[in-house]
């Protein structure tokens, strides 16, 4: 009978000894699995930031296309055209034409008469004034604030909008004790 307890104890000293370790790896490894995906997200977008490079200027076009597309139509401004030739965005009101592009930088290298493309632009030109920005989505607000001008309207800002729902959610996984990605 002794010999039988014996045994019982040694099994549940065994099983609490392997439950402990478990836990004790298993909370170790969520942060562990944190970190994995975090490099892991991180990875994939510097892959799409590459990828983006490769892609051509007339698929860019398309993008900035249905890019100005939608925010007309968030902006429910009818009386506005789009039109498009080659790689350049007209785009027209009764008051203003805005011209956008998407262009690659260039430098000609003279030893090797072979040309270097850079990282890709994309411009805004009003009338006389030109601006260029990295990335469309800092096109896009700017051509939102010109679209927008002097007519300051109550509609609120389709992209701030956008960037007070990711903050109501920041604010909401921090109340949760989360951290919002």
């Amino acid at each position: 009978m002794r010999v039988l307890l014996a045994i019982a104890a040694f099994v549940m000293l065994c099983a609490i000894i392997w439950c402990f370790r478990t836990m004790k790896s298993g909370f170790t490894t969520l942060s562990a699995d944190k970190e994995r995906f975090r490099k892991k997200f991180q990875d994939e977008e510097l892959r799409l930031s590459k990828e983006q490079r490769d892609i051509s200027s007339a698929e860019q076009c398309n993008l900035l296309e249905a890019a100005v597309r939608d925010l007309l139509r968030l902006e429910e401004r009818p009386e506005i055209t789009v039109v498009r030739t080659d790689d350049v965005l007209e785009v027209t009101s009764p008051q203003k034409i805005w011209i956008l592009s998407f262009h690659h930088r260039r430098e000609n290298l003279k030893s090797t008469d072979k040309v270097l493309h850079g990282p890709g632009i994309w411009s805004l030109r009003e009338g006389e004034e030109r601006q260029e920005f990295p990335t469309i989505d800092q096109l896009m607000c700017a051509f939102q604030k010109s679209l927008r001008g002097q007519e300051e309207s109550d509609k609120p800002d389709v992209l701030e909008e956008n960037e007070n729902i990711i903050a109501l959610r920041r604010q909401h996984a921090a109340q949760r004790g989360r951290k919002y990605q």
